[in-house]
């Protein structure tokens, strides 16, 4: 029961994070806006007027992909890429918190999990040429145009 516990905890840390892009996203795009969270197979698809949401199996990893507008400026498009990783951190915070009231090692794991998880962020990666870029290399990217 306690890794299924885990496992819920972990898919919750990965739709904070994509939430957070998601919340400045929906500012800075008229456009749908397609979200996936998690990686490997797909077991979820739900589609609205302004949203395409995708859930896969594995709690790491997902994106944001909507029509970027030009004429928006760069502290626009600079929020949308610090939201996850501020949202990951937010909510190392309050499972930290948690953890500290009632002693249950699953939110030291959790909260743990998201610390790692935005530092893994905000870290400038890019992995192969137009692959998998971090926040942190976009916000990189961004700041040296």
């Amino acid at each position: 029961m306690i890794l299924l516990y885990a496992y819920l905890l972990l898919y919750l840390s990965v739709s904070m994070h994509e939430l957070g892009h998601l919340i400045a996203a929906c500012f800075y795009s008229n456009e749908k806006i397609s979200v996936r969270i998690g990686s490997g197979v797909k077991f979820l698809y739900l589609e609205s007027k302004m949203i395409n949401l995708s859930l896969c199996l594995i709690p790491y990893g997902g994106f944001i992909a909507f029509e970027e507008n030009k004429k928006k400026n760069k502290r626009s498009k600079l929020l949308v890429y610090l939201m996850g990783p501020i949202f990951s951190l937010m909510l190392f915070l309050v499972l930290a918190f948690i953890y500290y009231l009632s002693t249950q090692e699953v939110y030291l794991f959790v909260g743990i999990y998201n610390l790692a998880y935005f530092f893994i962020s905000i870290i400038p990666n890019k992995d192969g040429e137009d692959f998998v870029q971090s926040d942190g290399y976009k916000i990189l990217k961004l700041l040296r145009e």
